[in-house]
This record gives structure tokens, C-alpha cells and sequence, in this order.
């Protein structure tokens, strides 16, 4: 949690690992001038953390906490090999059975997707792990704060998700020019799927914190054969079938994560999804308020529409945020004010 001594040990690698690789790079070394690059910069990191947190590695060998850390470990490991793959194959089913101008909407409309969700819960992921971790055995109080956290989250995302997805036209055409409006309904298809996809990595930091990755990885091969019949009963339908197997695959799993990760807090997949399913309906009459003045602007030129739409869905939000009192706008001000 100590986040100012984490830069401290970041900036310095980070400078050093680049100095290296554009040395190597001038002196003709090619792509090996970005994989050294890249290993200075762990030795560097690592080095720092050991002088930094007071603790060096020994020669001492502990083999109970071996055992039990290889059979934490392997079980995350495997998961992570796992969705690393499923990650990927949705790209290869496409290219398998479509053609290669339909696996590049696909791919271009599921990065965009992916920048407001990997970032703004990538934020809050680096607090939530150590956070939960530390708060392990009080049951009570970990169910609050997932609960703050999850309402946060979605808080913060849905909002985004959904004005994209209605601003999608201009916002494709604005970025990558007119040749890519064909991944627009890809683009708003694959950001209902992305509105509650940060939930799923928070109900499995649960299983995490209380020792449960052997129930992580059996979640994940269950999600992973429901997604593969979802997959291919969505080819039935064309590509749009396929984008709408993955929208009930993420919610689909929302469902799964819950179910198990909810046991240890009492705390239901059907409460959870009460608790955020008012932030998700004030986003959507914002963005459908948004979808009413975009269609009063067309016609005119991509940036303003974007610009106008922007700060009308932005005002609407925090507007209907404040009529229905949404309790994650207040904690947020609050995150601010403490700051």
C-alpha cells in the first residue's frame, strides 16, 4: 500500500532500463536492445525493493511454506495460462470463419473498449488486492469495502462505456477516418459486454485473499466451457451472434465469480448486481439524453459532436447522481477532498 515508495523504485528503472535500451539501439543491437531493456529493468526494480523494504532474499529453505505457496501459486499460474489463450481465441475463431477486414473491426473496436476498463480499474486493482489482503479475517468489514469499491468502479466506468458507445460514429471516424465505421456496432456491442467485466476481477480477489485458488482455477475452466459454447452457438448467427455470445459470457461469468466469491461475505451475485444495476440505469438514461443531442448535431463536424456530447453526458450524470443520491458520488468527493 506504501504507492509513493513504489514510484520512487519505478521512475529510476524506468530512466536506467531506457538509457540501456537506447544505447543498444544506437549501437545496432535491434530487437535484442528492447529485451535487454526489459530485463535491466527488473534487475533494477528488484534490487531497489530488496535495499528499499528492509528485506534480502536468503538462503534459507522453508519446505511447508513451499508446498504451500507452489499449490497457491501453480493454481493461479494454470489460470492465468487459461485466459491468456481465451483471451486471444475470440481473434482466431473471427479469422477462422470471417474474413480478415471483420477480424480488424473486431480487433480495433475491442482495444478502444478495452482503454477505459483496463485503466480505470487497473487504477483501483493496485489498491484493491493489498487492501482486501490485509483486511482477510474481518469478514464485516471486507464485505463494506468490496462493496464501496465495486459500486466505485462502476461508478466510474459505465458512464464512460456507454457515452462511447453512443458517440461511437463520430468517435471511429475522428480517430481512425471513415474507413473503420464499419466497428462501430461492433464497438457498442462489445461495451455492454465491458459495463460490469472490472466486477469479475474483484469477486475473484475474494477467492484470492482467503486462500481459494484451487476454487479460482476450477471458476475459470467452468467460465472457459461456457464461453466455447457460447461461442459457437453465436456463430449460428454471424459475427453479430458472436458479439452477443460474449455480452452473455461477461455477465454469464459476473454470475459464476459471484456465486462463489459472495459465500465468504454474504453477500449474493443477485445483491451485488442490486447494488450497481441504479448506477448502470442513471449512465443509460445519460447516455440515452446524449443519443437525443447527438442526433440534434448531425451534420456538423465530428469534433463538436464529440465535445458536446462529452460535457452534456457528463452534466447529465452527475446531475441524475445527485437527484437519486447515488452514494458513490459522495464517496468519491469525499476520496478528493481527503487528497
Amino acid at each position: 500500500m506504501n504507492f509513493k515508495l513504489q514510484m520512487l523504485v519505478a521512475l529510476p528503472s524506468l530512466i536506467i532500463s531506457g538509457i540501456v535500451g537506447l544505447t543498444l539501439a544506437y549501437l545496432d543491437y535491434g530487437v535484442w536492445s528492447l529485451v535487454y531493456m526489459a530485463i535491466v529493468k527488473s534487475l533494477v526494480s528488484t534490487i531497489q525493493l530488496w535495499i528499499r523494504s528492509g528485506w534480502q532474499p536468503t538462503f534459507t529453505f522453508n519446505k511447508a511454506k513451499f508446498k504451500y505457496h507452489i499449490g497457491f501459486g501453480s493454481n493461479l499460474a494454470a489460470s492465468g495460462i487459461l485466459n491468456a489463450i481465451f483471451t486471444n481465441i475470440v481473434q482466431i475463431i473471427i479469422g477462422r470463419f470471417f474474413s480478415a477486414a471483420q477480424v480488424g473491426f473486431y480487433t480495433r473496436a475491442n482495444a478502444l473498449k478495452q482503454l477505459p476498463v483496463s485503466t480505470l480499474s487497473g487504477v483501483l486493482n493496485k489498491v484493491t488486492y493489498p487492501l482486501f489482503a490485509s483486511i482477510q479475517n474481518d469478514d464485516v468489514r471486507l464485505k463494506r469495502i468490496y462493496r464501496q469499491i465495486m459500486q466505485m468502479v462502476i461508478f466510474l466506468v459505465a458512464p464512460v462505456l456507454i457515452l462511447l458507445g453512443v458517440l461511437g460514429e463520430p468517435l471511429f471516424r475522428f480517430l481512425f477516418t471513415e474507413k473503420w465505421l464499419p466497428a462501430v456496432p461492433y464497438f457498442q456491442i462489445m461495451c455492454i459486454a465491458g459495463i460490469i467485466s472490472p466486477l469479475h476481477s474483484y469477486n475473484l480477489s475474494i477467492l484470492k485473499v482467503k486462500g481459494r485458488s484451487d476454487l479460482f482455477l476450477k471458476l475459470e475452466i467452468i467460465k472457459k466451457v461456457n464461453i466455447i459454447v457460447a461461442l459457437f452457438v453465436g456463430l449460428q448467427f454471424g459475427i453479430y451472434g458472436l458479439l452477443w455470445s460474449q455480452v452473455y459470457s461477461s455477465f454469464a461469468s459476473f454470475f459464476i465469480n459471484a456465486s462463489y466469491s459472495g459465500r465468504y461475505l454474504n453477500y449474493t451475485a443477485i445483491s451485488q448486481l442490486a447494488d450497481v444495476t441504479p448506477i448502470i440505469l442513471i449512465a443509460a438514461a445519460s447516455g440515452a439524453g446524449v443519443y437525443l443531442i447527438d442526433y440534434a448535431l448531425m451534420g456538423n463536424a465530428d469534433f463538436i459532436r464529440l465535445a458536446v456530447g462529452a460535457l452534456a453526458g457528463g452534466l447529465l450524470y452527475l446531475g441524475f447522481c445527485l437527484l437519486f443520491r447515488i452514494s458513490a458520488l459522495s464517496e468519491l468527493k469525499n476520496i478528493i477532498q481527503r487528497k
